[in-house]
């Protein structure tokens, strides 16, 4: 598996610091009120350690999550296609001071045929759950602790965490316009380059002008080789101003095509 990026490393090293102290004091403080009073303090040890794993859980998921919205933004996808041939697996292990509290955390992107999943998971809201058409990760992560005055606590879990933006809908429309410009190549007789760049145009307005009330640009260009009398197309769709743990980020899908520009 690949690493995360160095600065969400320490990051995660940060937030694991600051919490790890707490576990200490909170079970010495849990474990003397609880050995004065009779009650046995393994049920509440094991329900601080996962709170407190948690933050770390929430901590390196984001961290990863920012690394993947990285690469989705570095990536111009195809107009079909899953995300996932393109995305990579990336994990982070820390193990905190003495060994008292270990996170391990990893994320793996989904195949696209996965489609919608549900998840409540709390600590990485906005960002858990997959919703239909988005690029969505499989999110795992392990707690471990202890032994502590007795106490040894291990829990692992599996959640569906996702990016904002719709790449399904993105290449619905890098699919649409790509085949609008082709057909523009139809009918206009043997190597008619004006004809062809009139009714490229106008394909390009008209897919340009629904693509907007997606909140979706459409920048797609034609060019006809008067010698060999072939049409190129080329298609780029995006979504612009998505706001990820990693800031804001676009989502891109191009088509790039040759055809007769014959009737």
């Amino acid at each position: 598996m690949v690493l995360a990026n160095r600065r969400g490393v320490a990051a995660v090293i940060a937030a694991v610091l600051i919490f790890a102290p707490l576990v200490v004091s909170d079970l010495v403080a849990l474990t003397s009120a609880n050995q004065q009073e009779g009650l046995s303090a393994e049920g509440n040890a094991e329900s601080l350690l996962y709170a407190e794993g948690l933050v770390g859980a929430a901590s390196t998921g984001l961290s990863l999550l920012a690394s993947e919205q990285a690469a989705v933004a570095g990536t111009m996808f195809a107009c079909q296609g899953a995300a996932s041939q393109h995305l990579p697996t990336l994990a982070v292990e820390y193990d905190a001071p003495a060994g008292l509290l270990a996170v391990r955390s990893s994320v793996a992107p989904l195949d696209g045929a996965a489609g919608a999943q549900e998840d409540n998971l709390s600590v990485l809201a906005p960002y858990a759950g997959v919703k239909e058409g988005s690029i969505g990760f499989a999110f795992n992560f392990s707690i471990s602790a202890g032994p502590y005055d007795g106490v040894s606590y291990h829990r692992s879990e599996l959640h569906y965490v996702g990016l904002p933006g719709n790449l399904s809908l993105v290449q619905s429309f890098c699919r649409r316009a790509s085949s609008l410009l082709l057909s523009a190549a139809a009918g206009q007789g043997p190597c008619n380059a004006s004809g062809v760049q009139r009714e490229a145009s106008l394909a390009v307005a008209a897919i340009s002008a629904d693509a907007r009330t997606e909140g979706l640009v459409v920048d797609a260009t034609t060019a006809t080789n008067p010698v060999s009398c072939l049409m190129s197309v080329a298609v780029v769709v995006t979504q612009s101003g998505l706001m990820g743990p990693g800031g804001q980020f676009s989502l891109s899908a191009e088509e790039t095509e040759t055809v007769p520009a014959q009737g």
